[in-house]
């Protein structure tokens, strides 16, 4: 379970890093849900076969080579995907009291078993995501709001002119 919760992290990381614009990636890409589920399943099969270390760690090398990284057209964008892959798709994610990108709040506590358990941890997520949790500097998210901020008032300008005629 606690590598199932690391995917799903992980995926709506690289989602999340769309709202940072060039901060968060070099180039727009799409992720799907398929490959959330493309991943799990692989994970899940590879789990009947081999330990649970060994099946989480080719998971993430075909996260990172074929199932997200095969979108990834940017070298640079490579290599922030395979850091947060150590993060969120490693057999350190199954150690009692890992914290992942080092943020307690975002990782699985130990007394988190079953799906009761995880259904009330994600429901106690901070609102508000750190920048830090998708990989980038504090300071990140000015950036974002700044770009927001641009995009929302570029709309109600256009919505005022349109208004007015």
């Amino acid at each position: 379970m606690k590598v199932v919760y690391g995917l799903c992290m992980l995926h709506a990381v690289l989602e999340g890093r769309r709202d940072f614009g060039s901060l968060g990636w070099n180039a727009r890409y799409s992720f799907s849900i398929s490959d959330l589920q493309i991943t799990t399943k692989q994970l899940l099969s590879f789990a009947e076969s081999q330990p649970l270390e060994e099946a989480v760690s080719a998971v993430a090398c075909l996260a990172g080579d074929c199932n997200y990284g095969g979108r990834l057209t940017d070298e640079r964008d490579r290599r922030a995907l395979f850091a947060l892959l150590e993060d969120f798709c490693t057999p350190r994610i199954l150690s009692p009291g890992y914290d992942i990108r080092g943020l307690s709040a975002f990782s699985l506590h130990k007394g988190c078993e079953g799906l009761t358990h995880y259904r009330d941890h994600i429901k106690s997520l901070p609102l508000e995501e750190p920048p830090e949790l998708f990989g980038l500097h504090a300071n990140a998210s000015i950036s974002k709001n700044l770009r927001e901020m641009r995009l929302v008032c570029g709309e109600l300008h256009r919505l005022g002119e349109v208004e007015g005629q």
